[in-house]
């Protein structure tokens, strides 16, 4: 994750009860996590992938946040970059448990998270807000927002009103030049501490909407993004930094025919698979490594949201999900050829200064830049000087006569070269003089330098006792003054 290009990693699940029961089994798909590459079988054909890191059906929830190397991501997001962390692959292959790490469990309609359990169960975000906040200092700000995109409308999972309303129009997604897209009206709200944070989302999760396909008990209908901004003075830069942490949990494609979904829920199925089909086709053409015209962002409101997350200038990690089933062949080939093509994308992350603070620091290196190449040119001109001057006789008789023809060093400033012209003109025009006198003339400077720094000096300490007997004198004035008035009245009234 020290370069720009996204960072892969794929994780494997175990099978679950349910589906040893149906007689599921696992022949086709294997790990090997030391050497980082899943082999996926059919028939006599293996095809191999090598990623950044790749788990097995043993990992563990704190395994994948410490390999995955988040806390350094976390460090990155402190130090002023946008991070974005997100979980991809088909329905039921775990990419909630990855991201939240809550149980769900089926009490009347639709799933309902339960947030009891033990800390081993969390998943990368709740380790991440906690992480982040063992990086803040005293002086910075942190606030949250987080929403949930159904049916390719947004909502507010912090607004009671607007989460509710799962058939409302939701809020408009905007776009400007300076923040990209973003969404109108959502709710923003400061966060002081981890619990502060922690509270928000597990709030917002409730209100998340869900369901019970034959694929699995507790399918993400929408595509959840939690994004926490940072803001600070950095030190370095002498400047405010404003940064983004964007934590995704994104629904899973589905197939109609094997998750069984009818009505409603075949209509949801088709919008999820709808904006992963725009996601996958900016996936493939940041990956072709050829020059785009057309990026397909906009075609999607996920895809518009994660513009600076894939090819932008965000730190990013993919974490590609997997089912071990057989039946889920072709999901997991899918799955990880588009894991290989985003492995394959390059960010360039910046460090996100304040557009103000950008302009002020780019308008000072300007006038640096302009000073160091005028001061380029009069050293330049100084030693076109020395040269002559040291030159041997014959040399500095040919140097005069040709001074004044065009060179290309004559594009020094005019005031520069008079400058010099005049000073050493005497010098030039007798050089067994300027021979016999240089060393003198270099003395008579260095004194004439030395005394102009003395008077300075004194001038400076007359000032500061002119200062001093101002004040004294304010002083008598106003402290004898008024005794001297009052002993005239005496003498005036005896």
């Amino acid at each position: 994750m020290e370069g720009t290009r996204v960072g892969v990693a794929v994780r494997l699940r175990p099978l679950l009860a349910d589906e040893l029961r149906q007689g599921h089994s696992n022949s086709l798909v294997s790990v090997d996590p030391q050497r980082q590459i899943v082999a996926v079988s059919d028939r006599n054909v293996t095809r191999k992938f090598q990623f950044d890191l790749v788990f097995g059906e043993q990992s563990t929830q704190e395994e994948v946040f410490k390999r995955c190397g988040v806390e350094f991501l976390i460090k990155k997001f402190v130090q002023g970059f946008n991070v974005t962390i997100f979980a991809y692959g088909q329905t039921g292959s775990g990419k909630t448990h990855t991201m939240e790490g809550y149980e769900y469990v089926t009490e009347g309609k639709a799933p309902r998270v339960q947030l009891q359990g033990g800390n081993e169960r969390l998943g990368v975000i709740p380790r991440a807000i906690q992480s982040l906040f063992s990086e803040l200092r005293a002086d910075c700000s942190v606030s949250l927002t987080f929403l949930q995109l159904y049916k390719e409308r947004i909502y507010d999972l912090l607004n009671p009103a607007e989460a509710m309303q799962s058939g409302g129009p939701g809020l408009k997604l905007r776009w400007n030049k300076s923040d990209q897209f973003y969404v109108e009206d959502l709710s923003v709200h400061r966060c002081e501490s981890a619990n502060d944070v922690q509270r928000l989302y597990t709030t917002g999760l409730k209100s998340k909407i869900m369901a019970s396909h034959m694929m699995n008990a507790a399918s993400s209908r929408s595509h959840s993004l939690l994004t926490l901004t940072f803001e600070a003075e950095d030190s370095e830069e002498g400047a405010v930094v404003v940064s983004r942490l964007h934590l995704v949990d994104l629904a899973g494609s589905e197939r109609a025919a094997l998750t069984g979904n009818e009505g409603e829920a075949l209509k949801e199925s088709i919008d999820i698979n709808k904006s992963l089909f725009t996601l996958r086709q900016v996936i493939t053409q940041l990956s072709s490594g050829k020059p785009a015209e057309h990026i397909p962002y906009r075609d999607s409101k996920l895809t518009s949201l994660l513009k600076q997350s894939l090819g932008g200038n965000s730190y990013c990690l993919m974490v590609a999900c997997l089912t071990p089933a057989d039946a889920y062949w072709e999901e997991n080939v899918s799955t990880l050829t588009y894991a290989t093509k985003a492995a394959s994308i390059a960010n360039k992350p910046v460090k996100n200064l304040d557009p103000r603070t950008r302009l002020v620091k780019g308008l000072k290196v300007s006038s640096m830049q302009r000073e160091v190449v005028e001061l380029k040119r009069e050293l330049a001109a100084a030693y076109r000087q020395v040269d002559l001057l040291s030159a041997p006789r014959e040399e500095r008789a040919r140097s005069q006569a040709s001074r004044h023809l065009p060179t290309q060093d004559s594009a020094r400033p005019a005031t520069i070269a008079r400058s010099f012209d005049v000073s050493f003109s005497d010098f030039a025009l007798s050089p067994e003089l300027l021979t016999e006198k240089l060393q003198d003339s270099v003395q008579l400077v260095r004194e004439l330098i030395g005394q102009n720094r003395q008077l300075r000096d004194s001038a400076s300490v007359l000032h500061q006792d002119k200062t001093r007997l101002e004040e004294d004198y304010r002083h008598v004035y106003l402290v004898l003054q008024p005794a001297a008035d009052r002993q005239r009245r005496v003498e005036g009234a005896a």
